[in-house]
């Protein structure tokens, strides 16, 4: 939806997983739909995330901020130095192994870089084949 002022509507700013198995909307409930969503490999947060959540934040009135990572991640496993192996591109792919660690180390993040300054962060680690929390 997008307000009169032409700003979209959303309050919420959702980092995620590009993995096509997590549906958003079907995991985090309807008000997800207008949430701004930023995916990638992982999930994982970036200075891209953060320059988008910067904006979001500061100047399109989000006042949450969600951070999603999922079991079986085809990122998971693997070791940075493994996917440059196999991907034959030297760069930080943030390899994990939990996602519940990771996703909390990613929150960290954002609070470590003054993101957000108002919002609050939540977390959540996801399974992937049911769509409910993950157990720890």
């Amino acid at each position: 939806m997008i307000d009169k002022g032409g700003n979209p509507s959303a309050k919420m700013a959702l980092v995620a997983c590009m993995d096509p198995r997590i549906q958003i909307k079907q995991s985090m409930g309807q008000s997800a739909g207008d949430a701004f969503v930023l995916r990638n490999a992982g999930g994982r947060v970036t200075d891209d995330v953060i320059r988008g959540l910067v904006l979001c934040t500061r100047l399109l009135g989000v006042t949450e901020i969600g951070v999603l990572h999922h079991t079986d991640c085809r990122l998971a496993g693997f070791s940075n130095s493994e996917l440059v192996a196999k991907t034959g591109v030297d760069l930080d792919f943030m390899a994990f192994c939990d996602p519940a660690d990771s996703v909390l180390a990613d929150v960290a993040a954002l609070r470590s870089r003054g993101v957000p300054a108002k919002p609050s962060a939540s977390e959540a680690a996801f399974a992937a084949s049911c769509g409910r929390p993950a157990s720890r």
